[in-house]
């Protein structure tokens, strides 16, 4: 997915248009990469616990694909939505009661 198109940030990326000189994304296929190297450094590895701002345009798209990568790797992502500090807390201990 191209998050700064989706969201409206830009026309394309070949024609961002406007002021944009530039953005910084990872794009889906770092995702599983990412998940293989997890996957190489804690064997065993059945649960993956995601902390996201769903409040933000990217959110929801990248969410998408961290759980279709964690699929593909065989896991199951576990996502809470983070939106302010106090929310950290409770995530983690949650992240921690569901084993991820």
């Amino acid at each position: 997915m191209m998050y700064p198109v989706q969201t409206g940030l830009v026309r394309s990326l070949a024609h961002p248009g406007g002021n944009v000189t530039g953005t910084l994304q990872y794009p889906p296929e770092m995702t599983g990469k990412r998940f293989s190297l997890l996957q190489e450094t804690v064997p065993g590895l059945r649960r993956v616990a995601c902390l996201i701002d769903l409040n933000v345009p990217s959110g929801q798209a990248a969410l998408e694909d961290l759980d279709t990568a964690a699929l593909e790797h065989g896991l199951q992502l576990v996502s809470m939505d983070v939106r302010v500090e106090a929310d950290r807390e409770p995530a983690f201990e949650m992240a921690r009661a569901s084993g991820a």
